[in-house]
């Protein structure tokens, strides 16, 4: 036993080493301490609250700095221990001058801003590693260009003829890399592959469903004008919308008339989703180029994921409206996509921060989602309806 009053080896109160006065005041003494330290942890946490606060408002997700790792890693960029933020930018910035990288200046300035806003350099190396090069079945240095297009690859006469006969297909590649027999191949590049694969907007034309998105929205209150008060309070909102908006469903067997709408529409027009799904997923097999898909984790040729329209089918989902413990509460609604009798993605319908006029429609994200986890939710939904009818 160690004294922490003197070090010794005996016990702080024991009257043989110290006297009544001095362990009293040893007392005080800590007390100060142990407030001061309790302070100084609260005053810590406050201002780590306070940057998560200032954090959590949406970035913007048009350039994305997983995207410049991957043309990076076309022209060369491997992981090494003291990789650095400056190291990145200033290879990019190499192989820019040397036109290797093809990127308006302004476009690869954004990227840089969100490279130094979410630098992670334990993420940026496992990036790197996973890429696993040999997929593109090439040799680096066969590699003529690699075009970094931001949101459009309208700046890019070449990208933009290799995709004139295929925009109702809307080609999702975010990079492009030719080669120097003149071969282009495209690569969706994900974050996760939690990342949605794509988007699709749903209403389409039908007027009676901005209608009663609009009935529902000004019924609770909610106008164009004031509604980005009540969006998310990740946007700077007091959350309003979200639980008007909440899918209780599975709680409480209760869904908006507008959600139900909703997914009347979709089922009405399975055929043209599935479509979407396909386009989107199939890229490889319907454009006249590779394309690969990478989402930090495996790079995949999606020439080799050939899905059959007539296998396929949507089904409003019992699944994916539950999480791993409990229901999910949500401002959405889910559909399973249906491949051969199983299920193959998730499709989450959810809004993207506007709400009124044709441009506030919800939209159809497709999400891959794990069988592990896909089990974990159906056990989740058994449970909970199990207890339901106890």
């Amino acid at each position: 036993m160690v004294c922490s009053i003197c070090g010794g080896n005996h016990k702080r109160n024991n009257t043989k080493y110290h006297t009544k006065e001095e362990i009293e005041i040893h007392d005080v003494v800590m007390g100060i301490v142990k407030k001061v330290e309790q302070e100084d942890k609260r005053e810590k946490k406050e201002k780590k609250d306070e940057g998560n606060k200032e954090k959590k408002t949406r970035k913007n997700t048009d350039y994305q700095y997983t995207e410049l790792l991957v043309c990076l890693i076309l022209l060369g960029l491997v992981s090494f221990e003291n990789i650095s933020l400056d190291f990145i930018i200033d290879f990019s910035m190499k192989k820019k001058e040397e036109k290797k990288l093809q990127c308006n200046d302004h476009i690869l300035e954004r990227y840089h801003t969100d490279l130094k806003d979410s630098f992670n350099i334990k993420f940026i190396k496992s990036y790197i590693l996973n890429f696993d090069k040999d997929i593109l079945n090439i040799d680096l240095p066969d590699i003529k260009y690699v075009y970094l297009t931001g949101k459009s690859y309208k700046d890019f006469p070449k990208i933009v003829e290799i995709n004139k006969d295929y925009e109702d297909k809307k080609p999702n590649s975010d990079v492009y890399f030719e080669l120097n027999n003149g071969q282009i191949h495209g690569i969706s590049c994900k974050q996760s592959s939690s990342c949605p694969c794509t988007n699709k907007v749903v209403e389409l034309n039908n007027e009676e469903l901005m209608e009663s998105r609009h009935k529902t929205l000004n019924d609770n209150g909610i106008t164009k004008e004031n509604c980005k008060n009540h969006r998310d309070k990740k946007s700077g909102g007091d959350g309003k919308i979200g639980k008007i908006l909440q899918n209780n469903f599975s709680i409480t067997g209760y869904l908006q008339e507008y959600w139900t709408l909703l997914q009347i529409h979709i089922l009405n027009n399975k055929d043209y989703f599935i479509d979407q799904v396909l386009n989107s997923m199939n890229q490889g097999i319907i454009l006249p180029y590779e394309v690969y898909e990478y989402d930090g984790k495996e790079l995949v040729n999606t020439k080799n994921r050939k899905l059959e329209k007539n296998l396929c089918d949507i089904k409003i989902s019992n699944t994916f409206c539950y999480g791993k413990t409990k229901p999910r509460e949500a401002s959405k609604i889910w559909f399973d996509l249906i491949y051969n009798e199983e299920i193959k993605y998730n499709l989450e319908v959810r809004f993207k921060g506007i709400y009124f006029g044709p441009g506030g429609q919800p939209q159809i994200f497709i999400l891959k989602e794990s069988k592990e986890n896909i089990i974990l939710y159906q056990e989740t939904r058994d449970k909970y309806q199990g207890l339901k009818t106890l």
